[in-house]
């Protein structure tokens, strides 16, 4: 664990922050008292990355795609997979017809 290290004026701030409501506040002045420490400043990275993601947002025509492709990729392997499986079935029993024939 980690000590934290707030000052009295911090506290103050911190204080007021909550009683009016504006708990982020609050939690900035605690990352702002504490931005030297390695794990704040892995969080405010995190952050940032959050706020501003690098991937570009998709277009309706792509999400369109994207949307069709997660509905057709898993049918498609659902039934290649039972193929497969009848195939391998069809070959140990010569009751069991494939399905080709």
């Amino acid at each position: 664990m980690s000590a934290v290290s707030v000052n009295k004026d911090h506290l103050k701030l911190i204080s007021t922050n909550v009683k009016t409501g504006t708990e982020n506040a609050a939690a900035e002045t605690v990352i702002a008292a504490n931005e030297d420490h390695p794990h704040v400043k892995m969080l405010i990275e995190k952050q940032a990355k959050a706020v501003n993601p690098s991937k570009p947002m998709l277009s309706p025509m792509n999400s369109k795609t994207a949307e069709f492709l997660k509905v057709l990729i898993p049918s498609v392997f659902g039934i290649l997979l039972f193929l497969g499986v009848w195939t391998l079935l069809s070959h140990q029993q010569p009751i069991l017809p494939g399905p080709i024939s």
